[in-house]
This record gives C-alpha cells, sequence and structure tokens, in this order.
C-alpha cells in the first residue's frame, strides 16, 4: 500500500517453513490461520507467489550440503 510522500521500492522476500513430513506441510497449508495469512498479507502485498519444496534426506547431514 502506497504511504503518502514515499516511494514505493519493490524488493523480494523469501519464507521459509520446514515440515517433518507432507502430510504435516498439508495440513499447515490447509490450515484456517494460514489461509488467512496468505489472504490478507501475502496476496495483496505480492505480484508473484512462488512455492519451491525440496524433500531431504531423512539422514542427510546438512552441515556439509
Amino acid at each position: 500500500k502506497k504511504i503518502p510522500g514515499k516511494e514505493e521500492t519493490p524488493h523480494d522476500l523469501f519464507l521459509a517453513l520446514e515440515f517433518e513430513n507432507s502430510l504435516k506441510r498439508t495440513a499447515a497449508f490447509d490450515h484456517p490461520l494460514y489461509q488467512q495469512f496468505e489472504a490478507q498479507v501475502l496476496k495483496p502485498n505480492a505480484q508473484k507467489i512462488e512455492v519451491l519444496e525440496f524433500e531431504m534426506d531423512p539422514g542427510k547431514d546438512v552441515r556439509f550440503s
């Protein structure tokens, strides 16, 4: 939203969410609070929303990735 007297400067935003498994991910995205957050915060303020999903090896040590 434009603030009078202020220039708008577009910028990128990165939101990272981590889930133990795909069932918990689905439950989180289907939850009414997330739906409300997406509808009231993300969509009105974003020109583009891109979702990237990565699945890690359960036993992999991520310190050396």
